[in-house]
């Protein structure tokens, strides 16, 4: 028999070799990597009785295309399907939490169908797949740690408001995405939330925000303007580095901290409210973020201005 199944019901090992496979009936759950590396398998369709499918149970099966869950099924853990091949997954309706890393490296899957019942998130879920658009369920409230991260096909998502977390690297290296709009309820955007989305052109930040992290939006190179809201008490080192075509910043709050080289290398920054204290603690020209020249009467090489502080 290919299934190894102990007494209490779980498939611990499978040591087939189909391409098409029934997991029987009176299998309670499907252990940790019972399946994993099943180079052969396609299509997968799990019985009713099974509950549980444990970490990194159909891991790297690249070929797995097809998989048929129950909406029974009360838990899947974290890595289950990482790497497989799938193009499409419906999260069955009994799910409340996407574990960690589970499509992680699903490099085909293209879409996800959610549902309102979901409420986290966790890291890594959906690190490097082939997603391109996401449209999440209202009953959200957290997204973990590099939940897209990479997902260099990412054009759009929809976050919905109630969410309180998003997490670091949440979208670092998505190259396509070109808006986001942060709902309110958003209190904090992650270290390098955002880092090298360098198609990224608006973003839109709600009312509630607290903290932008470090290097939040670095290297996002098609960014052109920003508005910081007033609730907004602090941006972190690096926030806004690089970001090469930012021409216009509005920071609404003169109370806000501005961390080390939060605008470094923004060179082409022409309208700005709100960093005078910050260029001056950089040393640099407090009207236009021009750097100084001259040994003794140093003047702004952008606008010309002498050096008054």
């Amino acid at each position: 028999m290919s299934f190894q199944i102990r007494d209490n019901g779980e498939l611990w090992l499978y040591t087939g070799s189909s391409a098409d496979i029934v997991i029987p009936d009176g299998v309670a759950s499907i252990g940790e990597s019972a399946f994993k590396e099943s180079i052969n398998l396609s299509s997968v369709i799990i019985s009713n009785s099974v509950t549980d499918i444990g970490a990194y149970a159909f891991q790297e099966c690249p070929n797995l295309k097809s998989i048929n869950i129950p909406d029974n099924i009360e838990n899947i853990e974290e890595h289950a399907f990482m790497g497989c091949g799938f193009t499409f997954f419906e999260v069955p309706y009994s799910i409340s939490v996407i574990q960690k890393g589970v499509f992680s490296g699903c490099s085909s899957l293209e879409a996800v169908r959610f549902h309102d019942e979901i409420e986290s998130i966790m890291d890594y879920a959906f690190y490097s797949t082939g997603i391109k658009s996401v449209i999440l369920p209202n009953g959200v409230r957290y997204i973990g740690d590099s939940c897209f991260g990479a997902c260099e096909s990412l054009e759009s998502i929809v976050i919905p408001e109630g969410v309180a977390h998003i997490g670091a690297s949440c979208f670092k290296g998505c190259t396509k995405l070109k808006s986001i709009v942060i709902p309110e309820g958003v209190t904090y955007i992650g270290d390098s939330c955002f880092e090298g989305c360098c198609s990224l052109e608006t973003v839109t930040l709600p009312a509630t925000l607290k903290s932008i992290g470090k290097n939040a939006f670095a290297y996002c190179k098609s960014l052109s303007s920003i508005d910081i809201p007033f609730s907004v008490n602090s941006i972190g080192t690096d926030a806004f580095y690089f970001c090469e075509n930012l021409t216009s910043v509005n920071i609404s709050s003169a109370e806000t901290h501005i961390g080390k080289d939060a605008f470094f290398l923004c060179n082409k920054l022409k309208c700005f409210t709100g960093l005078d204290s910050y260029f001056r603690s950089m040393k640099m020209c407090p009207y236009c973020g021009g750097t100084f020249k001259g040994l003794v009467t140093k003047k702004c090489r952008k606008c010309g201005k002498p050096k008054d502080y």
